[in-house]
């Protein structure tokens, strides 16, 4: 089954390549709120196009229909377009989502639905490979204690490098690997080359591409997995793509190694590590004392960074506190920022609830994942 980023194109009833006249879509992020703003700006060739019926039982139909709705919406950019029943299939590539339109077959019902998928490549495995950019900041916080951060990739990946434009590449050394649910991930300092704000660059074969991403949920208020008519367990909770996503249950953030779960039936916060050894994820020792959960917006939904803004409630007083938390690729702690007009400190909440897996990293170097053409990296990479 062809896959688009995480997420399948089920059941092919047509599938088109150039030659497709559609709609150019303009997307802008918006600021902070890390949505998109769409403008019909002209007419164009579209790269390839599927058109098909989503007909997979009531609870993963929903699932795939909304994750496809998600994707249409998000500023995901190079996703990776893959058949892992079919290697070989010609159509691989990086692709920019056009336009997704995804239907109820029949109205009132929510098992049958059709979509139409439209695509314009972004590049090949052959001509660009996968990179991750920094833009690396200061974190003044009362817990940064000063050493620098690192990001993470599948490691998977070979010939990882250092790039920027006007510097070139330079070597790129792991500092270690780790276990995280669906795959390793090694580790990398941007501090370690002399390029500032480096991309680190990499090549990454199509069936490593994705497992190990950050991922938002939607847990549906339902176990994780469920067991189909034949036996097999699937998971049934949603990817949420982007920052307008409607929640139907609790978010659920989660790196691989750190799970972030923001529970709106008992207003609490639930962190989980992964235990490789069992192969399960376990407590991470996270209470709220006198403070409950009051409201969140994710105001960044990436491959490699998810930002979300919490609230939370002093139950004694009741006053606010917001916090911005960042989670990254492969990181089993997550990021503390004071949020924008909060005066600038990070409140004492913050430190109480999600002290157990807070960083105290002094540098943040928002990751932000995408590819880069090979022709840009001295002729090849």
């Amino acid at each position: 089954m062809t896959r688009l980023g995480l997420t399948p194109l089920p059941t092919t009833t047509t599938d088109r390549a150039r030659g497709q006249v559609g709609s150019a879509i303009a997307q802008s992020g918006l600021l902070e709120e890390g949505g998109t703003a769409v403008e019909n700006v002209a007419t164009e060739n579209v790269d390839f196009r599927k058109q098909g019926r989503i007909q997979e039982g009531l609870t993963l139909s929903r699932k795939f229909a909304d994750e496809l709705n998600s994707l249409s919406e998000s500023t995901f950019t190079a996703l990776r377009l893959y058949d892992p029943a079919d290697p070989g299939w010609r159509r691989r590539g990086y692709y920019e989502v056009e336009s997704i339109d995804v239907t109820a077959a029949q109205e009132g019902r929510d098992d049958l639905y059709e979509y139409d998928a439209r695509l314009t490549q972004a590049g090949t495995f052959e001509d660009h490979v996968r990179a991750v950019e920094t833009n690396i900041e200061s974190v003044d916080t009362s817990l940064a204690t000063g050493f620098d951060a690192e990001i993470a990739i599948p490691a998977a990946a070979t010939r990882p490098r250092w790039f920027s434009q006007a510097d070139g590449p330079e070597p790129a050394n792991a500092l270690r690997t780790e276990a995280s649910e669906y795959g390793d991930v090694a580790f990398y300092d941007p501090s370690l080359t002399s390029i500032d704000n480096p991309t680190l660059i990499y090549r990454l074969p199509f069936e490593s591409d994705g497992p190990t991403d950050v991922r938002v949920y939607d847990d549906r208020d339902r176990a994780k997995f469920a067991t189909t008519v034949n036996g097999d367990d699937v998971n049934v909770w949603t990817h949420a793509y982007h920052t307008g996503y409607q929640f139907d249950g609790d978010p659920v953030v989660d790196t691989g190694r750190l799970r972030l779960t923001l529970d709106t039936d008992t207003d609490s916060v639930v962190a989980e590590t992964w235990d490789d050894g069992t192969s399960a994820w376990t407590d991470a020792g996270v209470t709220m004392g006198d403070y409950a959960l009051s409201d969140y917006s994710f105001t960044r939904i990436g491959p490699a960074n998810v930002r979300v803004r919490v609230t939370l409630t002093d139950t004694t007083t009741g006053d606010d506190s917001d916090v911005l938390v960042s989670l990254r690729r492969g990181r089993n702690d997550l990021l503390l920022r004071p949020a924008p007009n909060t005066g600038g400190t990070l409140p004492t909440a913050a430190t109480s609830v999600f002290g157990p897996v807070a960083s105290d990293q002094d540098t943040d170097p928002n990751p932000s994942q995408g590819i880069r053409a090979r022709s840009d990296i001295d002729g090849g990479a």
